[in-house]
């Protein structure tokens, strides 16, 4: 989840976008939850996780069998009873992302459509 449209298509189109498929933005409420800011030094240190596994390589070391070090750091963020990330983004300073890893369940954050679904544009 992004904060933007704009932040939506970047972080899409590393992957996403590719596929030629069209996509929509759709504004949504999130309620509570609780997230580490991987944005933030000191509260990465406090929970034992660094920024850096976040912009490891993924895909390929998945396929490979490997555990990527995006997935391990999540594992940690769970772990400590977050319930996502701020995910810096990889190809706009000061962009960031919203990872939740459950959502409209008992005791998760709740996301709900807060308006209409517009055409995401892939340029």
């Amino acid at each position: 989840m992004s904060p933007t449209a704009e932040w939506a298509a970047i972080g899409l189109s590393t992957h996403a976008m590719r596929d030629g498929d069209s996509r929509v933005v759709v504004p949504l409420d999130v309620t509570w939850s609780e997230v580490i800011d991987l944005r933030n030094g000191a509260d990465c240190r406090a929970a034992g996780v660094s920024p850096k596994d976040a912009d490891a390589p993924w895909r390929d070391r998945g396929l490979e069998g490997e555990k990527p070090k995006p997935w391990t750091l999540a594992d940690r963020v769970r772990f400590i009873g977050c319930d996502g990330l701020i995910d810096p983004s990889k190809l706009k300073k000061g962009a960031w992302h919203l990872v939740l890893f459950e959502w409209n369940q008992p005791n998760r954050p709740e996301v709900r459509p807060a308006g209409v679904a517009v055409p995401l544009s892939a340029e």
